[in-house]
This record gives C-alpha cells, structure tokens and sequence, in this order.
C-alpha cells in the first residue's frame, strides 16, 4: 500500500501467529480493510477481526484490521499459554476524534478543491479526479475503484502536493480509519 508518500509493505500475516480466545486458537489469516469502528466482533465464517499495530517490512508500524481464523484439521500450538491474549487496545484517535482532510483537483493543491470530513464510498464528479491532498487529520486509505475496492493507498496527516504517476487522478473512493 502506498503510505507517507513511500510504498509500504506489512509483514506476511503468518509472521503475526495465531493466538487463544477462549477455548479455541485462531491463526493470523489476513489484512481486512476497513476502518476501526468496523473491525470488530466474529465474521460469518467465525474468524475474529481484531485492530492492531502490525509491522511494516523494513521497520515501523500502522494500525491494521487482521482476521483470525480457524484452521480445521490443525492442531493448536501446545502447551496453551497460561494467559489469553487480551483484545489489543484501539490506536489513539486524531486530536478531537476528528478526520478531516481537503483534496484538490490539480498538483500542488490547485484547482477545484474541496473538504471532508466523511468517508467517500463514491466520488461522484471527483472521480478519479484527484491530484493532490492535505491530510488534516486522520489517516486516509484512498481506492482505486468505488466502494473501497481496487488498490490501496494510505495518508498520513501531512501535504501530498503530487500524488506520484500511480496514484495521481485514479482515486475511485476514500475513507478515514481512526473513526
């Protein structure tokens, strides 16, 4: 995913392992992306969705949604640890618990702009009419396609005057993960 301006890898989610919730051991078993508020609770599936701090290849970290699943046929690590993972506490939200963030239609903030403070599912007349971004606060995944499908970029708070030959006028939807 793209992330501060750099393309940024996480760790492969088997490196995460698995861990107890009550009786049973879930195995790390992908990245889900949806915001905060979201990622929580059993799928239909029964995996757990758990946020979390995941390590980036290369150092640092980000907050991450990460399923664990059940692996029929595979028998938990032994011995059980004595202590079951606790849920991880939420990363802090923004100063206020507010995302907010201005886009703008041409490079270096020109152009038509405009400012939000709501997720965007569909861009309507700004689809894939993005050229640069300032990210006020929260962190933003931007998709290449509507309804937070296709690939995904991640802004952190700061200034994005030219949104490199990737990524630049192909924004599709939008959203804000510290809700």
């Amino acid at each position: 995913m793209w992330w501060g301006g750099r393309e940024r890898y996480f760790v492969p989610f088997g490196v995460l392992g698995g861990l107890w919730l009550g009786a049973d051991y879930l195995w790390a078993d992908g990245y889900i992306e949806v915001a905060r508020p979201y990622c929580s609770g059993v799928t239909p599936e029964g995996c757990s969705l758990r946020w979390q701090d995941v390590p980036l290849e290369g150092g640092d970290s980000m907050p991450q949604c990460v399923q664990y699943c059940p692996r029929a046929g595979v028998a938990p690590p032994t011995p059980r640890p004595a202590v079951v993972a606790p849920e991880p506490a939420s990363p802090a939200a923004p100063a206020g618990g507010a995302c907010l963030i201005d886009i703008y239609a041409e490079s270096n903030y020109g152009g038509r702009s405009d400012e939000t403070d709501e997720d965007q599912p569909e861009l309507g007349d700004w689809n894939k009419a993005i050229s640069s971004v300032e990210v006020k606060s929260g962190n933003w995944s931007f998709f290449t396609e509507p309804d937070y499908k296709g690939d995904v970029m991640r802004l952190a708070p700061g200034k994005y005057g030219d949104l490199g030959s990737k990524w630049n006028r192909q924004a599709g939807s939008f959203m804000c993960l510290d809700r």
